[in-house]
């Protein structure tokens, strides 16, 4: 689990953003808007409190468009093979970075 918090006082964090293994193979990825002269507290924690070694990277994206922050995320949905799935996402963001949809095909299984 990563996850960042503004303010220095334990009691009043602040949740900027969190992730648990969506970075890949096991990694968690956050991004979020840094905001010049404000401190941000780290939060990192291991599968069942885990401790081991720890590699923290950054990259830095100085454009100035803000990354688009999700408010509400999409609702799982269950639907048969070959029928349609509709999703919608509400950002933050006035100028979204992502506008593109997904597509695919559905496959029943049976076991």
């Amino acid at each position: 689990m990563l996850a960042i918090y503004t303010n220095a006082i334990l009691v009043n964090l602040g949740l900027v953003a969190e992730d648990e293994d969506r970075g890949g193979f096991y990694t968690s990825q956050v991004l979020f808007n840094a905001v010049a002269g404000l401190e941000y507290q780290i939060a990192v924690d291991g599968f069942s409190a885990a401790s081991g070694p720890l590699v923290l990277s950054w990259n830095l994206d100085t454009s100035t468009v803000p990354f688009p922050r999700i408010l509400v995320e999409p609702s799982s949905q269950t639907v048969r093979a070959g029928d349609t799935a509709s999703f919608a996402v509400v950002v933050s963001s006035l100028t979204p970075r992502v506008t593109s949809g997904i597509s695919g095909a559905c496959r029943a299984r049976s076991h």
